[in-house]
């Protein structure tokens, strides 16, 4: 369970942010420098990042690890659950392909690659693996992702067939909803959708898809499933005013969260949201809370940072619970 939103703001900047919804809070504020060396728990091959990158991760057996975040050229990638990914990986060894545990693809493809376009011409050369010939048992990882870059692109892949699927999302939404497709025909019954993003002929950098005039359309669903969520955060996107610059859009990015922030249930589930994070394309900066502290921290991918040669955790300075005296 997660939640995805990228907006685009007056002034041509790009914010993608997202909820986390998972068992327990393992993912922090980490960067990881240009050259960093790992090796992959599917086949233990070797790789060598190209660029930096910071975002939300930890420390795996064999390597540092990403969930989201952004690198030195504004290219951002998060892996978000996917139901029944897992059934459509790809399953024997391959010399002549790069092959990765799924939750590797996001740490892989933000060190690798400066834009969305890049990625995704490299995609018949890569191969997201289940564990039948790994040299260590990961299970069922079910993953799909979601990917942007300054152009404005916005796109999520799917491990559905070998090379992967690519769908271009100029809604800007993604949940872990197994079919987007019939997520989007939802959105009908809730906001008037232009002809335009219905028949694929809208451009990149378009904050809105649909009309002003939601008279008559449904009342938002309650809940937390994918489609919910999907519905909620959506329909807030396109009724917000579009922001003026990286600090509205992070506002705003943080009120529509709000809508689809899964709190603590147990009787409901074990899962909820452990952090939220957003990353800022053109400035190279992660915006992070966990949900046990309080406080909005903020890491920027600058000169200074880019200069370090080892990895860095950020772990201890973002979870303490915070408040500001007034008196």
């Amino acid at each position: 369970m997660c939640t995805s939103i990228f907006q685009i703001a007056y002034d041509h900047s790009h914010l993608l942010s997202r909820t986390m919804d998972w068992h327990g809070l393992y993912a922090f504020p980490l960067f990881v420098p240009r050259g960093y060396k790992w090796s992959s728990v599917y086949d233990g091959k070797e790789y060598i990042n190209k660029y930096a990158a910071i975002g939300s991760g930890h420390d795996r057996k064999m390597h540092a690890d990403l969930s989201d975040g952004v690198n030195e050229f504004g290219l951002s990638v998060q892996k978000l659950t996917f139901a029944n990914a897992s059934r459509q990986y790809a399953k024997t060894r391959n010399e002549k392909k790069i092959q990765l545990a799924p939750f590797e693809f996001a740490f892989w493809a933000m060190t690798n690659f400066r834009s969305v376009q890049e990625l995704i011409e490299s995609l018949p050369s890569i191969e997201v693996m289940n564990d039948n010939e790994a040299l260590n048992e990961y299970g069922d990882a079910d993953l799909h992702y979601a990917v942007a870059d300054p152009s404005g692109r916005f796109v999520i892949i799917e491990p559905l067939s070998m090379p992967m699927r690519v769908i271009e999302n100029p809604l800007g939404v993604v949940t872990n909803a197994p079919n987007f497709k019939r997520e989007v025909n939802k959105l009908n019954d809730y906001m008037p959708l232009l002809p335009e993003y219905l028949n694929g002929q809208l451009s990149y950098n378009s904050q809105h898809v649909a009309s002003k005039d939601f008279s008559g359309k449904k009342q938002l669903p309650g809940g937390y499933t994918p489609s919910a969520r999907f519905i909620r955060a959506a329909y807030l996107k396109e009724r917000s005013d579009s922001a003026a610059d990286q600090e509205e859009q992070l506002v705003n990015a943080r009120n529509i969260l709000n809508s689809v922030t899964v709190p603590k249930m147990s009787s409901r589930s074990d899962t909820y949201t452990v952090y939220r994070s957003a990353v800022a394309l053109e400035t190279r900066t992660l915006y992070y809370e966990n949900y046990s502290a309080t406080g909005l921290f903020k890491l920027v991918l600058n000169d200074s940072l880019l200069e370090q040669s080892k990895e860095i955790f950020f772990k201890e300075d973002t979870s303490n619970f915070q408040t500001i005296s007034l008196n």
